[in-house]
């Protein structure tokens, strides 16, 4: 048999591809090849004896997607705040709170920095405009389309290239703790504010405008309900195998897996490590030598150190109406803390710190979940650890989950220690040997300068018929781009080849 689409990677962009193609072209013949025997990848939700971990606390208004791909599905709307910060100086702390909706962070803003109101103003109307003429784009347009574009989009086109600490620049404030807390949101995308480019924020935290939202429990439940419509389409799924070895058989893809199954496809759709799938996967004569040289010069994110908790607490309240808790400590941390990962250095320093928290409750009463994510952390660090043996690598384990267990002692619960039912504990070397990560990134490519706007790769390769989706992260980024293919494979039939979807 020769599948009409092959879809190599089962996680939420792969799961979501395969659906909406089939939904949209009933007769084509789609298979799934996932490595893993669950569907999901990282964004599927872990259970450990009766509690759950889950790795998605916040996404933005899904129902556009939803419908189109006819599943019902209600999420928990947050009632409260996407991120709290906390400035975690023992002699200098305070919080700012920032809430999805843009005209409360404006009024909330303006009243803690009244000084600034007028530059607060300027930012989130400039914001919103820039994030609309981002959703004039197309995948596929012709010159009318281009001159349109020109005019419509100026300003998208000024800030397109310009980092998040020139655009914050631009808008002249002067609180340094304002210009802290706008800047500390850069590492939310695992990059300081003079590397993370501008309009990947302001297009982030936009989306969220018509609501934030996430599923109060696990966010299998919205999984599980796309897997169910994978098996009433009668899309096929190749579970717990791992794709080898593509070769190229005249116009049609020869695809080998690791227990030697061969299968044939007319397409392939890559949502997997995007250096395995050029470097080992593909076979050389396949993939343009220019297109190669530039995939082997992209930078990845760093990875991160994750611990996970189960904690069981009936003494004070939880704060779970807020997506995460962003704590710092010291000035320009978090450019510090990259530049030191950078050199391949331990980032621990009890005067320069910074770590997000979420928290969740699980169905059992007075039961949660904790989260402590790190970014960013050096993959080689710990592989240099890691090769010094197990003891030597358990050590430096214990050593940096104490470290951050102190601090929630300090600024979360001082009791916590007391209420630890259970924990898991990932390493840059255990994400990669657990979700296959290149170096343990969970962000996959950085969206730095030069790998942003027009020079970002996009979906279609030089490979005829050859697609790859691995250039976005989160839930929304996955399912939208995911969309944008499918529209552009089906010759517009979804969205005639617009990047907005209503």
């Amino acid at each position: 048999m020769i599948y009409d689409v092959v879809i190599v990677g089962g996680g939420i962009t792969g799961v979501t591809t395969a659906l909406l193609y089939k939904k949209e072209s009933p007769k084509s013949k789609i298979i799934i090849f996932e490595k893993n025997k669950f569907l999901g990848g990282l964004a599927s939700t872990e259970k450990i004896n009766d509690y759950f971990f889950d790795s998605v606390y916040l996404f933005p208004d899904l129902s556009i997607f939803l419908n189109r791909l006819s599943i019902k599905y209600k999420p928990y709307k947050y009632n409260n705040l996407i991120f709290r910060f906390i400035n975690a100086e023992m002699t200098n702390q305070w919080s700012i709170d920032i809430p999805y909706n843009t005209n409360q962070l404006k009024i909330y803003l303006s009243q803690k920095f009244p000084e600034e109101s007028k530059n607060i103003a300027q930012f989130i109307k400039k914001s919103l405009e820039l994030n609309k003429q981002f959703s004039n784009l197309k995948t596929k347009f012709n010159l009318i389309d281009i001159f349109k574009i020109f005019f419509r989009s100026n300003l998208l086109f000024f800030n397109l290239s310009k980092n998040l600490k020139e655009y914050l620049n631009s808008f002249n404030f002067k609180n340094k703790n304002l210009i802290k807390v706008l800047s500390a949101l850069s590492g939310l995308a695992n990059l300081p504010p003079e590397k993370l480019n501008a309009l990947i924020s302001v297009v982030g935290f936009s989306s969220l405008q018509k609501g934030a939202y996430r599923q109060k429990y696990t966010f299998n439940v919205l999984l599980n309900e796309f897997i169910m419509k994978l098996d009433e389409l009668g899309v096929q799924k190749k579970l717990g195998n791992y794709v080898e070895k593509i070769e190229k058989e005249n116009k049609i893809f020869k695809i080998i897996l690791k227990n030697n199954d061969i299968y044939y496809s007319k397409k392939i759709i890559s949502t997997i490590n995007t250096f395995n799938i050029f470097q080992k996967i593909l076979l050389k004569d396949i993939v343009p030598q220019k297109f190669l040289n530039k995939i082997n010069n992209l930078v990845f994110s760093h990875s991160a150190f994750i611990i996970r908790y189960i904690v069981k607490n009936n003494s004070i309240k939880y704060p779970t109406d807020i997506g995460q808790l962003l704590f710092y400590c010291g000035d320009n941390t978090f450019t510090d803390l990259y530049d030191l990962a950078n050199k391949d250095q331990c980032i621990l320093k009890p005067d320069k710190f910074h770590f997000a928290l979420s928290v969740r409750k699980q169905k059992q009463r007075d039961y949660y979940s904790i989260e402590i994510l790190s970014i960013p952390v050096s993959y080689n660090y710990w592989n240099s650890i890691y090769n010094m043996g197990k003891l030597r690598y358990k050590s430096e384990k214990n050593r940096w989950e104490d470290f951050f267990i102190k601090r929630l002692k300090i600024y979360f619960d001082k009791d916590i220690e007391k209420k630890l039912i259970l924990k898991k504990v990932y390493t840059p070397i255990d994400l990669e040997k657990t979700f296959e990560l290149y170096k343990g990134s969970i962000y996959d490519m950085s969206y730095i300068r030069s790998q942003s706007g027009l020079n970002r790769i996009m979906f279609k390769t030089p490979i005829k018929n050859f697609y790859h989706l691995k250039m976005v992260h989160g839930i929304y980024g996955s399912i939208f781009q995911s969309f944008l293919l499918v529209d552009y494979l089906l010759k517009g039939k979804i969205n005639n080849y617009n990047y907005k979807f209503d």
